[in-house]
């Protein structure tokens, strides 16, 4: 699909926009094989986060990224609401 820097540009745009997280969806789209995913979780690279969601483990953890990846994981249609989505938008 394109090279790895291609590859990893694309993912690290992503990244950039989600708190350092990235779904399996979002990395396969961005050419990423199932092995280099593997290879990434093994080496410390990426840590799962939920099912399908992974985080970049040279970002710190924050509550947004917790609050996101807890969203990501659920699918297209879900949200944060209520008390989470207004500490959100402070």
């Amino acid at each position: 699909m394109g090279t790895n820097l291609e590859v990893e540009t694309r993912i690290r745009e992503i990244q950039i926009c989600q708190h350092g997280l990235v779904t399996w969806a979002q990395a396969k789209d961005a050419g990423l094989s199932r092995k280099a995913l593997r290879h990434r979780l093994q080496t410390g690279r990426l840590v799962r986060c939920h099912h399908g969601v992974y985080a970049d483990a040279a970002v710190r953890p924050t509550w947004e990224q917790q609050v996101l990846a807890a969203v990501l994981a659920s699918g297209e249609t879900a949200f944060a609401s209520h008390a989470t989505a207004a500490r959100l938008w402070g």
